[in-house]
C-alpha cells in the first residue's frame, strides 16, 4: 500500500528533486 503510493509519487516528482529526496531519506530507510 505504502509502496504503491511511493511509486506513484516517484512518477510525479521531477528527477533532480527525486535524487535529493532519496538521498535525504537514506538515513530513515
Amino acid at each position: 500500500m505504502i509502496k504503491s503510493a511511493f511509486r506513484f509519487a516517484l512518477k510525479m516528482i521531477p528527477r533532480p528533486m527525486l535524487i535529493r529526496i532519496s538521498y535525504a531519506a537514506r538515513p530513515i530507510l
